[in-house]
């Protein structure tokens, strides 16, 4: 018998898509649809490509330390 994990227990871990090249956008796509994770922001050297992100409502940034 399993007991599922309490998700009021556990909140949403947040997370950054750092590069938004091939796969940054689908990764980018799932952490903002799912309530398991938090994505706070999108960072791509192309900031063009990082504010893509901002379809899922998030910060971009061409600056992986910002």
């Amino acid at each position: 018998m399993s007991i599922a994990p309490d998700q009021s227990v556990h909140p949403a871990l947040k997370v950054a898509v750092i590069g938004a090249g091939y796969w940054g956008p689908n990764l980018a796509r799932n952490f903002a649809m799912s309530t398991d994770w938090d994505l706070v922001a999108i960072s791509d050297k192309n900031l063009d490509r990082a504010t893509n992100g901002h379809r899922f409502g998030r910060a971009a940034t061409g600056e992986v330390r910002d």
